[in-house]
């Protein structure tokens, strides 16, 4: 409906500041009050996209820590939920509270629940709809390109895009939905009641923020070459 497409946009605003935030301070950078504030904005615009916040950061939290880090990152990680749990409870306890009344609707389709599976995920992302939908598949390439170039250049052992590449290979697998993975999907908190074809919007996003960070790795490599040519040319 134009309502639940307005909440997302309203969501999809403010996540990426969300995890950016609560990136920098889980690594022990910035304040509490600024990743609280901002997963409550997101939160409470659309509850799923709250809860994929609170997996993307579960992600930054475990993603190359060095054994002495990983109770802070945690501790942090739970300073988060707590803020934004106690500051978002006017709204969190009568939704649990009337959890019995989530329904699957018999008029929604069954994607909505079940999203495609594996094959038809990868179909749609390769065929460009996922990212160029009516459009030709620009930033499909330059996605796949980049995801070979970071590879190759080895940069996944940084931590920063370690974090972007395992974030984007978890969001197509929770893409893939119940076709695939079945009863398993229980097993994470509220997966009996997601909508995991919505997960291919925070797909979307990590693959845009992949792409701007390969590209802007690419200009530093190529502007290193340059200079040695410069450097040459001028001996």
């Amino acid at each position: 409906t134009k309502r639940d497409f307005c909440f997302s946009i309203s969501s999809m605003f403010f996540l990426p500041m969300a995890i950016a935030e609560g990136y920098r301070f889980l690594h022990g950078r910035g304040g509490l009050f600024l990743p609280v504030l901002l997963a409550c904005f997101v939160l409470l615009s659309h509850v799923i996209y709250g809860y994929m916040l609170f997996l993307a950061m579960g992600i930054a939290a475990c993603v190359m820590p060095a054994p002495k880090e990983m109770r802070m990152r945690l501790t942090r990680f739970l300073a988060i939920a707590l803020g934004t749990g106690i500051a978002s409870s006017y709204f969190l306890i009568p939704l649990w509270q009337h959890r019995a009344y989530i329904y699957h609707s018999v008029f929604e389709p069954s994607f909505k629940y079940d999203s495609f599976g594996a094959v038809g995920a990868f179909s749609k992302l390769f065929r460009g709809e996922v990212l160029d939908f009516g459009r030709l598949p620009v930033l499909t390439g330059l996605l796949l390109a980049t995801i070979v170039f970071l590879i190759v250049k080895k940069y996944y052992t940084r931590e920063n895009y370690c974090f972007l590449l395992t974030g984007l290979l978890f969001w197509l697998f929770l893409f893939f939905g119940r076709s695939f993975w079945g009863a398993a999907l229980d097993l994470l908190p509220g997966g009996e009641f997601l909508h995991f074809h919505r997960f291919v919007g925070i797909f979307q996003m990590f693959s845009l923020m992949i792409v701007g960070a390969g590209v802007g790795a690419g200009v530093v490599v190529a502007g290193g070459w340059l200079a040695i040519g410069s450097l040459a040319a001028a001996a």
